[in-house]
């Protein structure tokens, strides 16, 4: 039997799930709704959810004009941001169709400041490199800070000076 004691190491693996899947996950949730509001001022995501859905259904096709069958389009047709998951946040806002944001420029392209989509490109990387394709539970104390540093910046960028002293301390 494996000794169920935590490292160090795991203990921020932990704190950095709680930190994506809880805090910023609930962040990007309400960004996409008011991202939403602000492109479709008429049609505010909350208002009428027949009608979103609707919408949803016809900005979500493959360019053949078929409905798309992914993971990912089948979370977001279900129209309730509050069980979308990081990924599908981020695919949400960045992916869909909906044009939301101005796209990413090429990595080698980019400056400061970057933009909206630049940052969210950020948690992408964060969620897929160090926390969602991993071969263990484990996360340096270099590596927490550093990634805290990086969701401390996006998150001031993308939600305002107040979410990183409210949310996000380590």
């Amino acid at each position: 039997m494996h000794n169920m004691e935590s490292s160090p190491e795991q203990d921020n693996f932990v704190k950095l799930s709680y930190i994506l899947l809880n805090i910023v996950a609930q962040h990007f949730r309400e960004y996409f709704v008011k991202l939403w509001d602000k492109k479709y001022p008429n049609e505010k995501w909350h208002d009428d959810v027949a009608k979103r859905n609707l919408k949803l259904q016809s900005m979500l096709v493959s360019r053949d004009g078929r409905q798309k069958q992914d993971m990912y389009s089948q979370k977001i047709l279900k129209g309730d941001e509050q069980n979308w998951d990081i990924s599908t946040l981020i695919r949400a806002i960045l992916d869909s169709g909906f044009k939301l944001l101005e796209g990413c420029r090429p990595p080698d392209e980019r400056t400061s400041p970057l933009r909206e989509s630049e940052e969210i490109e950020i948690i992408r990387r964060i969620r897929n490199e160090d926390y969602g394709h991993i071969t263990s539970m484990s996360c340096s104390l270099d590596a927490f800070m550093d990634i805290m540093t990086e969701i401390r910046s996006v998150a001031k960028n993308l939600f305002g000076k107040d979410v990183e002293k409210k949310n996000l301390q380590s």
